[in-house]
């Protein structure tokens, strides 16, 4: 009985030493027969965390942690063999607190704090492509610019770009264009720049090849390679086309140009849904040149020469008194071209005019000047030694204004057809007399020692339409010392003087939608004697 009071005494005791502030101490309880020794331990554990590396890194990181004094095993961690250090290695960044527990069961909870492992290469990506040929962004020549937006980022990247190891890829071509770095941002994270290409050679898909390698971040992670499709092609070949004709029942001409490429919308033609065949309708004769395009930009001539239009049939001839009439001229046939091969002095005394077809008599319009000898030609009489009608006069009373055309009832019969008619026939030749008989022209006036001067013709002709809201009408002529002159159009006077008679002239119809082409093409000519087209 006295052995079990004992006990309960010394329990006791151990419970009111448990609930005392002291933390540890040292009891020895002394009974008759027996001493109990008592280790209290109520001292939680410490721990010092250490890390292999704070710097970026693209490696683990191993986090040790010295503590206090002997704890029990903590689960993912090794403990050494005196249980006073626990060690880990960590493979990506983590935040997190452990609880280690000394041997008498008192607990503690350490902070790990692991953020500067970054194992994943720079990011590249191109997030735009801007292409200046404007309206057909996939395709490209090297007239054009190519600039490629290119944004990199990174937990913490360094700024190394060097685009010369970016490849510019052409099918199997490398290298095939000059670069430059434009727009350039940095910041810890993110580097985006423009890289602008110009003058691209070859032909196919361009493809972006940013190499392996291209950066790397501070923890020395470098970027992988990228090849980018750009859905651009590189097109340097010109277009072919082919022309043809149809003759319609109408009596106009259906042109057609084929190309072995798609081309572009030419204004004013119809573009099969293929967009390879250029066609349109032309009511009369013409030659001219048509450029096409291809969609990347590049462009060729093709030459449309419609010949056999009937709907609208523009015919000229001309007169010089060394050759006589020639006849059947049109298409911009050069009316002159013979008189002036044999000697560049002859002049174009007489123009003449016919028109036939689907249109009215009164559609195409003419009048002009005639420099002559006696200073001036007769309206509606006949000149005296030629037995042509002059319509029109150099002298200030004339009515210049007048426009004669098929529907007038004064017309000149020339080769067995009805003509309007400016100027005659003669009035270059020496002794020709005025209407009333006198005034002959001197010799020296017409010819010289060096094989003739040839002064008198017509100096200026004005055509015009009756409607031009589909066609205009296009006329340019030769001077004598000058060249051809700047064509002209649609009733403006073509002149040089009024004293200064032509030597040559071309006319043609043409649609309005072709006006500015055929100009461009006649005026190549100005300031030249090129009558050998």
């Amino acid at each position: 009985m006295k052995r079990k009071i004992l006990y309960l005494v010394v329990i006791a005791l151990m419970l009111i030493i448990a609930t005392t502030s002291i933390s540890y101490a040292k009891y020895v309880i002394q009974t008759n027969k027996t001493a109990v020794h008592l280790n209290i331990d109520r001292t939680p554990p410490e721990g010092e965390v250490e890390y292999s590396t704070k710097d970026p890194t693209n490696k683990d990181v191993i986090v040790t942690v010295q503590l206090s004094e002997p704890i029990q095993e903590v689960e993912g961690w090794e403990l050494s063999e005196d249980k006073l250090t626990l060690t880990k290695p960590y493979t990506e960044n983590k935040t997190e607190e452990i609880i280690i527990t000394d041997l008498s069961g008192n607990t503690n909870t350490v902070k790990i704090e692991v953020n500067n492992i970054d194992k994943n290469p720079p990011k590249i990506e191109i997030t735009n492509i801007k292409n200046t040929n404007t309206g057909y962004e996939n395709y490209a020549n090297k007239t054009h610019t190519i600039t490629a937006t290119i944004k990199i980022t990174d937990q913490k990247i360094k700024s190394n770009i060097d685009i010369t190891k970016i490849n510019i890829c052409v099918e199997e071509n490398t290298n095939i264009c000059s670069k430059e770095l434009k727009n350039l941002k940095v910041t810890d994270t993110e580097i985006t720049f423009d890289l602008q290409l110009k003058e691209i050679e070859n032909n196919g898909k361009l493809i972006l090849i940013i190499p392996e390698n291209f950066v790397t971040d501070v923890a020395g992670n470098s970027s992988k390679e990228l090849q980018y499709d750009t859905q651009i092609q590189i097109d340097n070949i010109k277009p072919q086309g082919t022309y043809s004709q149809e003759v319609l029942k109408s009596g106009k001409v259906k042109a057609y140009i084929k190309a072995n490429e798609q081309i572009r919308i030419l204004k004013d033609w119809n573009l099969t849904q293929d967009k390879t065949t250029l066609t349109k309708e032309f009511p009369a004769n013409v030659s001219y040149i048509v450029k096409i395009t291809d969609l990347a930009q590049n462009s060729s001539d093709v030459e449309v020469t419609i010949t056999n239009a009937t709907y609208i049939v523009l015919t000229y001839a001309s007169h010089n008194s060394e050759v006589g009439w020639t006849y059947g001229l049109g298409n911009y046939d050069i009316a002159g071209k013979d008189a002036i091969k044999k000697n560049p002095k002859y002049k174009t005394e007489a123009l003449a005019f016919k028109i036939t077809g689907g249109v009215d008599s009164d559609f195409v319009r003419v009048r002009g000047y005639v420099h002559s000898y006696w200073n001036y030609l007769c309206d509606y009489g006949r000149c005296k030694n030629t037995g042509y009608k002059y319509k029109l006069r150099t002298a200030p009373s004339s009515n210049i204004n007048t426009y004669y055309s098929m529907a007038k009832s004064d017309l000149s019969t020339l080769n067995g057809e009805k003509y309007i008619q400016i100027g005659g026939g003669g009035i270059n030749a020496y002794r020709n007399v005025d209407y009333d008989g006198n005034n002959p022209i001197p010799y020296d006036t017409v010819y010289d020692s060096s094989g003739g001067i040839y002064p008198f013709g017509v100096s200026g002709v004005s055509i015009a339409l009756a409607d031009y809201s589909e066609l205009s009408v296009v006329y340019q002529i030769l001077v004598n010392g000058k060249g051809w002159l700047q064509a002209t159009t649609n009733g403006t006077m073509a002149i040089s003087s009024q004293t200064e008679p032509m030597s040559a002239i071309r006319v043609a119809i043409i649609p309005n939608s072709e006006l500015e082409s055929i100009l461009q093409l006649w005026n190549k000519d100005v300031g030249t004697y090129n009558v050998d087209k």
